[in-house]
């Protein structure tokens, strides 16, 4: 049986949701820990504990790099408008 190691603690249930999709995307196992305690007093816990994304002990290193990509990836999406298509019509 492997251990698990805490990937990062996240600030809300989506953050770690998005994280856990990502990471499921590339075949990593993961489980969410402090989830429903965060969800069910939220704004008074989630400010203390936040949600723990959990990866085996064997996964960390992949999974690490998963996590750094995608943050990466929201970095670089700045919230311009460039790219959208304006026709109206």
């Amino acid at each position: 049986m492997s251990n698990l190691s805490k990937l990062k603690t996240c600030n809300s249930d989506f953050e770690a949701q998005v994280l856990k999709g990502s990471l499921n995307a590339e075949g990593i196992a993961c489980m969410l820990g402090n989830e429903n305690i965060t969800n069910l007093y939220h704004g008074v816990i989630s400010a203390f504990t936040g949600v723990d994304v959990l990866v085996r002990d064997e996964d960390y290193e992949k999974a690490h790099e998963v996590m750094m990509k995608a943050e990466s990836e929201e970095v670089q999406r700045d919230g311009s408008l460039e790219n959208v298509d304006w026709s109206f019509g």
